[in-house]
């Protein structure tokens, strides 16, 4: 997870536009309202956008490595 954050930062992508969780600890961005955010929850990596006070699962996936690379091209628009 710390390579994400290196990789979003050369990117260019604004730290309170996201964030990333594991194990119960923020890494990278800070926690914000609305965005996309990352989390280790029961094994699984679950992606998520959060609007308004609500968050909606836009990937689960099985390994570290495979929420990463979708969760850089969510935030770096598709690239």
């Amino acid at each position: 997870m710390h390579d994400l954050q290196e990789k979003l930062k050369k990117a260019g992508v604004p730290d309170n536009s996201y964030y990333i969780e594991k194990d119960g600890k923020r890494i990278g961005g800070h926690p914000c309202y609305e965005g996309c955010f990352i989390e280790n929850k029961a094994g699984s990596w679950i992606v998520y956008n959060e609007e308004r006070g609500h968050r909606y699962a836009l990937g689960t996936f099985r390994t570290e490595e495979e929420a990463a690379a979708f969760f850089y091209r969510k935030m770096n628009g598709g690239r």
